[in-house]
């Protein structure tokens, strides 16, 4: 079956652009962070909530699977699916499982991958403990579409959880951050890894403006989630946002 040319609450040609990146995405996403996505995922799998043993988890616009791969090492015997647009992206994330499964990295049962839309995702109601979305939240939207998808998809009370990287202009490393955002990551995604300049440009715009994760919470709270929190890392350079689907909904 073709993928479609776009998706509901995706900038129109962001499923092209990702597409294209796709093969040096890992490399430009560990330059992006100056080595630290890594340590980031690792933060957000230790809080995942289980429900019921082993754990059932939803990891959104999941891409090359670096965040299932962290959820399985902290939860083993979980079942972990991993929804994305990208065919290229989920393509290198089936040869990541099959690499980390051959390995006895990974453990059973094998993660699950779905090609969809995050607001749209073929998927039952009430099916997950968690979910998370590592440094997709930005890309999306329809944020109200995608709030009212993911409470439809966790269990009462599950936790949906987001991990994003920020730019706070009040920061003293605000003018570094400024100029490794918008100079350096853009040139070096053109020259030395050799892929889209303009993709990266947009990327690293994407984190200039997107909210505080005290604006984010606000609208978590409108959309239905209740008790919320965040913590902040590296200098605030990146923050891991909670929030719960109601007991009782």
């Amino acid at each position: 079956m073709p993928e479609p040319e776009t998706y509901p609450g995706q900038r129109p040609d962001i499923k092209s652009m990702f597409s294209e990146i796709s093969e040096r995405y890992d490399a430009l996403n560990r330059f992006m962070s100056l080595g630290r996505d890594r340590f980031w995922r690792d933060c957000l799998s230790r809080r995942l909530l289980v429900l019921g043993a082993p754990g059932r988890f939803l990891d959104l616009a999941t891409g090359t699977g670096d965040q299932i791969l962290s959820i399985k090492k902290f939860q083993k015997g979980s079942e972990v699916t991993g929804l994305d647009f990208s065919g290229a992206m989920l393509a290198l994330a089936q040869k990541k499982l099959r690499v980390a499964s051959a390995e006895g990295s990974l453990g059973d049962p094998m993660p699950t991958l779905v090609r969809g839309d995050a607001l749209t995702p073929p998927l039952p109601a009430g099916s997950f403990d968690s979910v998370t979305i590592s440094f997709g939240l930005r890309n999306i939207a329809e944020k109200k579409a995608l709030y009212a998808s993911i409470l439809r998809l966790l269990r009462p009370g599950g936790r949906f959880l987001a991990l994003e990287v920020f730019f706070d202009p009040r920061s003293l490393l605000a003018p570094i951050h400024l100029w490794h955002l918008k100079t350096v990551i853009p040139f070096m995604a053109g020259q030395i890894f050799q892929s889209s300049g303009e993709a990266y440009a947009y990327l690293c715009d994407s984190v200039v403006d997107f909210p505080h994760p005290h604006r984010v919470i606000d609208d978590l709270l409108a959309a239905g989630f209740v008790n919320p929190g965040f913590r902040a890392y590296t200098f605030g350079g990146a923050a891991i946002i909670w929030c719960h689907k109601p007991p009782d909904a």
